[in-house]
């Protein structure tokens, strides 16, 4: 459900986001990420999961922060995404999401991340195609994105060894550096390295080189 205020104080009521019994089914809604932050007065950004096989992620556009586009796929139908997130600044809105061949978490398929930017304010015609910006072989989780003019940010952690890195672009997500902020020792199913806060005990400070 997203909630509207334009006080801060006094708030509206709910309005669903995504398809229809998606906000509030339990069942049907897995992951909703909202963002703002264009040109545009008003304008919501926000990318659907639907917990099923065949809807994948889907993102969707408030131009009064109420009343909802239809949405539309964002992920290749081939190979379901997962853990979508989204961010905006100016008119360019930005995507990101995990793919595995599989949607259990306990396995050891590989899972990359995959990025689409789109500069019309979400208009459907103009998204870039899908850019992977993890190894193909690698095992990642839970993304998380900003953005602020050019600079396009990609925060996930490497649940093989640990590593909190962040992917960084300074021309609208054409163009990548990998830098490397921090390490958990969390483990998950499988004895995966598990994302976790930077600031938590299980996150170590790190000045391990950068790569490109």
């Amino acid at each position: 459900m997203l909630f509207r205020s334009a006080s801060s104080v006094a708030w509206g009521s709910g309005r669903g986001v995504g398809p229809t019994g998606a906000s509030t089914n339990g069942t049907a809604l897995a992951w909703a990420r909202l963002a703002s932050g264009s040109t545009l007065h008003d304008v919501v950004h926000a990318v659907v999961e639907r917990a099923d096989t065949t809807t994948g992620l889907s993102y969707w556009r408030s131009i009064d922060g109420g009343d909802w586009t239809v949405g539309i796929r964002i992920d290749p139908p081939a190979r379901r995404g997962s853990q979508g997130v989204v961010a905006a600044s100016g008119g360019v809105v930005y995507v990101a999401w995990t793919s595995s061949a599989s949607t259990d978490p306990a396995s050891t398929a590989p899972r990359t991340i995959w990025f689409r930017w789109n500069n019309g304010n979400g208009a459907p015609s103009r998204w870039s195609t899908p850019i992977r910006l993890t190894p193909a072989t690698g095992r990642v989780d839970r993304p998380r994105i900003a953005a602020y003019g050019s600079n396009v940010y990609v925060a996930y952690t490497d649940m093989v060894t640990g590593w909190i890195q962040v992917r960084i672009s300074r021309d609208y997500g054409r163009h990548w550096v990998t830098r490397a902020v921090g390490r958990t020792t969390r483990t998950g199913p499988g004895g995966d390295r598990k994302s976790t806060r930077l600031n938590s005990s299980h996150s170590q400070q790190s000045r391990m080189p950068s790569s490109a």
